[in-house]
């Protein structure tokens, strides 16, 4: 550990998530504080509700959406950020008197301004650098030199990589990173709370659903990238099936997002409205019942030139509530799921529709995936495994 840090006997540890910071990924910091003295670093123009975060916090002025002033989105629909299309997305102020005090700095994608910033000075400040890989397309910034130059820089200087998935490990070692330097840290779920259990008929009530509807669960924003015309398509089918017709499914969709309307205006076109719920954004707190009302659960994201699914946090949520979930080939959805979910190939509605189609007349291939997605939640997808492996990653870069 640095010495001219802190004296006293707890490395220090910031963490700066940026405009992302949000109350799901720092569940896995607050076991950590036994043995680091961590603080979050977050701009004023930020993207989440933080109230329910209790470790410490620090906002920072940004250039962002002009430090709040201008708001991220009015009404469900996302407002640009002009910065973003001169690769000067989050930009942050003040980090030089903040990361003083720090042993080692955890950051986000190499494509952030303020990871540049943080690898720029860090020979100066003599912290250690942490830095976290979501991304799971490699080299998906050559189109935009600037943040190519940087992204170079950023993995020059970092210490350590965390990688969300396996699938994120091989585009860093694809850009040249070496794999030694690589984790492989996911994703978990708090399973006291997203656990099987009776539908909450106080919820079923204040949603509008009859308590024993057939239901088929979308939780996510409502982008084209979450396949969600695939969705719509795919319902038009399944509701003309005769047995599908009896079982009468609901089409549960919680989310908002830039093309709400025009989901609802397909939806319509297409004439499947009653079998429709548009339910909006839920507070988080509210997801772990909101999955106990699904029989099945479905993400059919989609692949772009610049987009793949990083993922799929959705999936292990609704995994852990016991669900059969289907999705689809696109990014780290595979390793996430295995063989506890049906998977069809990315933008095909008509094999979606399969999917369900299958699942909704199977009863017992319902249950069998929903007790192997439960099970496979346990073993690598628990929010106590993934606090115990960036425990392990921060000691070992303390090591260095």
């Amino acid at each position: 550990m640095n010495q001219n840090r802190y004296t006293d006997h707890k490395p220090k540890i910031a963490y700066l998530r940026g405009s992302y910071l949000n109350p799901f990924e720092t569940q896995y910091l607050i076991p950590l504080q036994d043995n680091f003295d961590i603080v979050l670093g977050y701009p004023k123009s930020h993207r989440y509700n933080l109230d329910g975060i209790t470790i410490p916090r620090i906002q920072l002025p940004c250039l962002d959406y002009f430090n709040g002033i201008i708001p991220r989105n009015i009404e469900g629909r996302t407002i640009p950020n002009f910065l973003k299309y001169f690769a000067h997305e989050e930009v942050l102020f003040n980090l030089k008197n903040l990361t003083k005090y720090f042993d080692v700095i955890h950051v986000p994608e190499q494509s952030f301004y303020f990871t540049w910033q943080i690898a720029k000075n860090k020979s100066k400040m003599n912290y250690k650098m942490i830095t976290m890989q979501d991304e799971v397309n490699p080299f998906w910034y050559l189109h935009k030199p600037a943040i190519a130059k940087r992204a170079a820089l950023v993995r020059s200087q970092t210490d350590l990589f965390i990688a969300r998935s396996t699938r994120a490990k091989t585009a860093l070692i694809c850009e040249g990173v070496d794999p030694n330097k690589i984790r492989v840290i996911g994703h978990g779920v708090d399973t006291t709370r997203f656990k099987p259990g009776p539908r909450n008929e106080d919820l079923c009530h204040s949603l509008g659903i009859k308590a024993d509807r057939f239901i088929i669960l979308f939780v996510g924003r409502l982008f084209w990238t979450k396949g969600i015309y695939a969705i719509s398509d795919a319902a038009k089918l399944l509701l003309q099936h005769p047995e599908i017709k009896e079982l009468d499914p609901l089409f549960l969709i919680v989310g908002d997002g830039n093309e709400r309307t025009e989901f609802e205006e397909r939806v319509k076109q297409l004439d499947i409205q009653k079998s429709f719920h548009f339910v909006g954004w839920q507070a988080y707190n509210q997801l772990p019942d909101i999955h106990r009302l699904a029989d099945i659960f479905m993400l059919p994201s989609i692949s772009t030139r610049y987009i793949l699914e990083q993922f799929g946090i959705a999936l292990i949520e609704s995994m852990a509530t016991g669900k059969p979930v289907v999705s689809t080939h696109c990014g780290a959805i595979d390793e996430v799921i295995g063989d506890a979910g049906i998977l069809v190939q990315p933008n095909d509605y008509f094999r979606l529709y399969h999917a369900l189609l299958k699942l909704c007349l199977n009863k017992d291939l319902r249950i069998q995936l929903g007790c192997r997605g439960l099970e496979r939640v346990k073993q690598k997808f628990t929010y106590e495994k993934i606090s115990q492996a960036i425990t392990e990653s921060y000691n070992e870069v303390l090591r260095l």
